[in-house]
């Protein structure tokens, strides 16, 4: 289906309800929420007269038992007169969709701003639809061209598979058309029966840990649900350690009857925890002083995680900062300058700069850096992803336009949010980069040994690998629009070694794991301004859970005959530098053990 976007831009704010539903009443759609926009959409440029529709699957309908469907509504920001609701199956398949003729129409003779309920002639079903992937739910309206009509839709900012379709006619063809990158459309089916008042539904769980620290609060997210007819207030929810209920959250604000959402609690692992793998259970419980008594099946939500003691954890090597950039974009150079300024404050900042297009060819940007852009969902320049770690809204990236006299207050508060949301770590990563004897390729080695429940913490880990350069020199547009054509850029992403979605670790034991690749070495690139910078990171839809656990960066080392690979030191076998000092335990480098050059 050809994509077309409304040219009204959404502003939500909220209209109250004026369609008050009965108490054995309850909305069913994938528009979540009561309220309306403040704000409505339209497509003036195409005026004519279309059917929207929003899809609502099937699925929506399980919590509602025998409930019927009696009735639907949906929201306008101004009236369309007469209309006519439609009702049409829908049956997915692997990559097309059939849409079946109108199961029911109903003639609205007048609309009003605001909700609009209508009834159905006779109540549905919804297990009469069982062959049915979803129902089509829709109204007839007249787009015009006229600013006070033009924008009567209401939608949300949320997309859903097929959540606006548009049917009528587009550049001159007739067709249903697909608009819901813009939002889900202000619609829902009305259900009545017996329907209860509290039904607590909690459908995912995530840790901001790969590892929860005995004696300590780990943040969890447990996705929670309302199916009933009323609002919850002061859910009880008790937390369980392998069927042994240690602590009770009480969830203080209101969870709505439509709005599926995360919600964050600390969890204390007690100290009586022995180390390793545990199942960690929530489950909601009571609302007050009165107990949960409908479907209660579906109440409590389970992950498994590793628990591990202070001598399990290892120091993090570097914070990793995922720097977007271009050479055409006016306010990077000042992105760049901030960041300066936060490594020198904090030696364990590491950065690497991924180039982006904007409007011309960027000499640095790549498929393989576009990738990363488009997976962490960077839509601006300059910006920084810091560790991965997620905001409220699922994004990554701050902006770092900020001027020079800011930088001192802006590095202050990037050191307190590194601290205050990086993880626990059990993760030790470390690096070896080395031109082959040829210099036609890199060998590039990831290992890590650490603690006897590592591959547990770790099982669900991908390692990322990147390859980048320093003193690079191209052109560079400033705030004022003006070229430097021998601008120094650093940390560039040359190459991203493994998959967008990193690659498995390969363990050796429960405790260990090594990872080897051989990279080709581009003849644009200068050996000596190479390093290798690499992270790992848990594979996760979730943007909450996508975190970076450790990252290390070491400079790729020429080839020197006779050097070996160091496993592991030991107290008996002492280190030197070439200086003949002792070298110290986290440093990389060449160094003398035993006799030999090695390289670590």
């Amino acid at each position: 289906m050809k994509k077309f976007f409304l040219s009204a831009l959404l502003a939500f704010g909220c209209i109250a309800a004026s369609a008050q539903l009965a108490d054995n009443q309850r909305p069913v759609g994938t528009y979540y929420t009561d309220a309306l926009p403040a704000a409505g959409v339209g497509n003036p440029s195409e005026p004519g007269h279309f059917t929207v529709y929003t899809a609502v699957p099937m699925s929506q309908f399980k919590k509602i038992g025998d409930a019927k469907i009696v009735g639907v509504r949906f929201g306008l920001d101004n009236p369309i007169g007469e209309t006519v609701v439609h009702i049409r199956p829908v049956v997915y398949k692997e990559e097309t969709a059939d849409i079946y003729d109108d199961f029911l129409t109903i003639p609205v003779e007048t609309t009003k701003r605001g909700w609009n309920y209508v009834s159905l002639p006779t109540p549905l079903v919804a297990s009469g639809f069982d062959d049915a992937s979803a129902l089509l739910l829709g109204f007839e309206y007249d787009q015009t061209k006229d600013e006070n009509t033009a924008y009567p839709l209401m939608v949300n900012n949320t997309e859903t598979d097929f959540g606006l379709l548009f049917e009528g006619s587009l550049d001159g063809k007739e067709g249903i058309y697909d608009f819901s990158p813009t939002g889900s459309l202000c619609m829902q089916f009305v259900c009545e029966g017996d329907i209860p008042e509290y039904d607590v539904v909690a459908d995912d769980i995530i840790l901001d840990k790969h590892a929860m620290d005995i004696d300590a609060k780990s943040a969890i997210m447990v996705n929670l649900y309302n199916y009933g007819t009323k609002e919850v207030r002061g859910l009880n929810l008790d937390v369980m350690i392998d069927g042994e209920k240690v602590q009770t959250l009480t969830q203080k604000s209101a969870i709505g009857t439509l709005i599926p959402k995360n919600y964050l609690y600390n969890v204390l692992v007690p100290e009586n925890v022995t180390p390793g793998v545990h199942k960690l259970t929530v489950k909601a419980v009571s609302v007050g002083n009165d107990p949960l008594v409908a479907n209660l099946d579906d109440d409590a939500i389970s992950i498994n995680f590793t628990a591990i003691s202070d001598g399990e954890l290892v120091e993090r090597d570097r914070h990793l900062v995922e720097h977007f950039t271009s050479v055409d974009c006016v306010w990077c150079p000042r992105g760049s300058q901030f960041l300066q300024a936060l490594c020198a404050a904090d030696p364990k900042v590491t950065i690497v700069s991924i180039h982006g297009n904007m409007g011309k060819q960027d000499p640095y940007c790549t498929e393989e850096s576009v990738e990363v852009i488009r997976k962490l969902g960077i839509n601006s320049f300059p910006g920084a992803a810091v560790n991965r770690i997620a905001f409220d809204d699922g994004s990554y990236s701050f902006n770092l336009s900020y001027e020079p006299e800011e930088f001192d207050t802006y590095v202050s508060k990037f050191r307190q949010y590194i601290k205050d949301y990086s993880e626990v770590c059990i993760a030790p990563v470390v690096a070896n980069a080395m031109l082959s004897e040829k210099g036609d390729y890199i060998s590039i080695d990831v290992k890590g040994e650490g603690s006897t429940y590592l591959r547990n913490v770790l099982s669900d880990c991908v390692l990322n690998v990147y390859v980048i350069e320093n003193e690079l020199i191209n052109r560079q547009i400033d705030n004022h629009g003006n070229y430097d054509t021998k601008y120094v850029h650093n940390n560039v992403m040359r190459k991203r070694v493994t998959r967008v979605d990193g690659t498995k670790l390969e363990f050796l034991s429960s405790s260990s794991y090594k990872n080897h690749f051989a990279v080709p070495l581009n003849i644009a690139w200068r050996p000596k301004n190479l390093e290798v910078v690499a992270f790992i990171t848990r594979v996760t839809d979730n943007p909450w859970g996508r975190g970076v656990i450790n990252a290390t960066r070491v400079p790729v080392q020429n080839y020197v005959e006779g050097i070996v690979a160091v496993e592991t030191d030991t107290e008996d076998t002492p280190v030197f530098d070439l200086s003949g000092r002792v070298a110290q335990p986290a440093a990389h480098g060449v160094f003398i053990q035993n006799g030999k050059k090695i390289i670590r």
